[in-house]
Parts: C-alpha cells; structure tokens; sequence
C-alpha cells in the first residue's frame, strides 16, 4: 500500500525535499507554495496517480475516486485552473458521494452554476471551468476501469461523462449561449475479462518493438492524441493507428511467447534427431535410445501444440484482457508493466467448486493465489507500484 506522499517523494527525491510521512506533512509542504509553477507541479503529481478498479460495474467507485481527489487537492490548497490560478475562498467537501461547495461564511449556502441577466459571475465562471477542466484531466489521465459485462462499461462511461457534465459552462466567446463541447472519455473504460490474459504482463515486449514502426512513446502519443481530438474523422484514423498496433503487439508476444519458442525448439531437435546421418550403423542400444527420444519429442511438441491451440481458439479467453495492450500508460518506455499505483473495489470471490471445467483449467494457468485448492479465489491484481 503508498502513502500518501509516495507520489511526491519519487517526484521530489532530487529536490532534497524531507521524505513525506502523513498527509500533514504534504499539507505543511503545499501550504508554502505561492509560486505558480510550484502548484501546477504539485498538481502534475496528483494527476500523474494511476488508479484501477477491475471489476468496475457502474463506475460508483470511479466517480468517488475522482470526487475525493478534488476534495484532497482543495484541502491542500491547490486546486487551481490551467494557469496556476487557485480556488482558496471555498469549501469543498464530499457528501453522499457529491461534490459540495460552500462559502466558508455561509455553509447553509450551496454554491451552483447559474446565469443571471444571460451571465454567470466571473467568480462562478472560474470556478465551473476549473472543476470542469479537473475532472476532465483526472478522468483521462487516472482513473480505469474494466468490466467482463459490456452494459456495465457504457453505464460507467456515461455515469463518468455525467459527472463531467456538472460542472458544464457557457463560453465566454459564444457570450454564454453555448456549453463547452464535453470531450470523449471512454478510452479508458474497456470491456473485457480482467481475470484472464493470453499474454503475460511480463512478458518481453522488445522484441515486439523492434519489429513494428511505433514505440511505446509514440504509441501513448496516439492514445493522448485520440482522447483530445474533436474531429470525429481523425479520431476514427487515430483508432485505425492504436488497433493495428495493438494487433502487431498480440503478434509479436504470441511468436515470443515461451510455449511458442519452446515448441520451435523441440521441432527443431526433432528434425535433426530424424535427419542427421550417420557415419556407422547404430547398435540396437543406440536405436532404442534414439527411437525414446523421438517419441519423447513429438510427445512434447504435441502436448504443448496442444496448449497453444486451446488457448488460442478456447472460448474462455474470448474476452481476455490484456493490460499492456488496452492501457499504454502504464508502461515505461520500453514496454515493462509499472502497474497501478492504486486497485479499488471487491475482489470477486469465486465458488471453484460449481465452476465449469474448462474455465477452471483456465484460470488455473493464471497462476491466481487461493486460500486453499477448494476455497474461493480472491484475485490478486496485476503488480502495484508500491
């Protein structure tokens, strides 16, 4: 598990900053910050967390994931807009799961977004585009969510753009008779079994990157570049890029895949074992030995022939979910998986006992940690930055 300041002591480590314990001390640090490249960093810090909820319904913990870090940046006293600009005379506070904000001087008064004589207040005005803007930025950059139902993943999707649109305003340039054209957030909601991968998270993606013309780099820049694109006509090349990428990727790791290159290795003993001449005729000794070790070796390359087309044509793995693939954020730029620096939600317990064959064979070859061989599996999440 971090603590609450283990974002800012990676980030501030060459600053000679004094490690942060608790939250008071971060409070301490942010509260001697005036310089407006001090908050914005502060706030690159906090919207550089990864947080994860796996099973992620109907976005229920997303959303308050996404509340609660607005409210710790106000509590901080660096909720600021795009220019460093803070939002210090109100009080924001979560409640039933909703963002509220008071004026300090009068808590009985809930603050809301409103036009009066067909204009908003400059100080409201400020204040909905800086939550509006917040929000988007934490929603694109922090928060991901997969969920094996896809209905579940369009709920969360527009629970998500719904919370965006809350804090929706009116453009000055328009004279306030238009709302800023809400962004697309999806990109990171994905269907898919977060259970099961064909591919594991550390297998070696260099071999993969070598062989196509796009980096990890570049291949975040495409995915940043599709979430902040309008255009529906270039969004849709974006796609077509980000598809075909991941596409190579499956089949670069799947020829890479040690089952694969174990296989090329028997094959390739099998065919000089049954094509090497010999300069003397074998004794009877020698060719049983040599008869053993052929059959040996079509016993094993049928075997692991065998499991390499279950796992490529089992239905089971039809929704698999590969975290590297679907989430490039979470990489370094030479493809290794840094994880998530937080999981939320409640790991799904399963009945192994009442599963079908097949998909407990399956999640068997995720090596997943059980309590016993007949209890119930509590999912361990793929590796945290801890």
């Amino acid at each position: 598990m971090r603590k609450s300041g283990d974002k800012f002591n990676e980030a501030l480590a060459e600053d000679g900053s004094k490690p942060f314990g608790k939250f008071d001390d971060l409070h301490n640090y942010t509260a001697r910050l005036f310089k407006t490249e001090d908050i914005l960093r502060a706030n690159a810090i906090i919207n550089s967390l990864r947080i994860c909820d796996p099973a992620v319904g109907s976005g229920h913990f997303l959303v308050s994931a996404l509340n609660e870090i607005i409210s710790i940046k106000s509590e901080l006293g660096i909720l600021a807009d795009k220019n460093g600009n803070c939002i210090m005379q109100y009080e924001i506070e979560i409640i039933n799961d909703e963002l509220i904000i008071t004026n300090p001087r009068n808590k009985d008064s809930i603050l809301e977004y409103k036009l009066l004589n067909g204009r908003p207040s400059k100080e409201m005005q400020h204040l909905q585009k800086t939550l509006f803007h917040e929000k988007q930025t934490l929603i694109e950059s922090c928060l991901f969510g997969v969920d094996v139902n896809t209905n579940s993943v369009k709920i969360c999707r527009l629970r998500l753009w719904i919370e965006l649109l809350k804090n929706a305003y009116y453009k000055e340039e328009t004279n306030f008779t238009e709302l800023e054209t809400l962004p697309n957030i999806d990109i990171n909601i994905k269907p898919g079994n977060s259970l099961l991968s064909r591919f594991g998270i550390d297998a070696d993606l260099s071999k993969a990157l070598k062989s196509i013309k796009y980096d990890i780099k570049a291949y975040r820049g495409f995915v940043n570049n599709y979430k902040n694109e309008k255009s529906r006509e270039v969004k849709h090349g974006l796609q077509k890029i980000i598809e075909n990428i991941k596409s190579e990727f499956r089949t670069e790791i799947g020829n890479n895949d040690p089952k694969q290159v174990r296989l090329k290795k028997l094959s390739g003993e099998l065919y000089t074992l049954l094509n090497q001449t010999q300069m003397f005729e074998l004794s009877a000794k020698e060719k049983k030995a040599q008869k053993d070790k052929q059959q040996k070796l079509e016993a094993d390359i049928a075997k692991l022939s065998n499991e390499i087309d279950e796992i490529k044509t089992n239905a089971i793995y039809k929704n698999a979910f590969e975290w590297r693939f679907e989430f490039p954020e979470i990489l370094n730029n030479n493809g290794e998986f840094e994880g998530f620096d937080v999981i939320i939600g409640n790991p799904p317990y399963i009945q192994l006992q009442k599963l079908d064959e097949q998909i407990k064979k399956a999640l068997e070859q995720q090596q997943f940690e059980t309590f016993t061989k007949t209890g119930d599996i509590m999912w361990i999440p793929p590796p945290v930055n801890a």
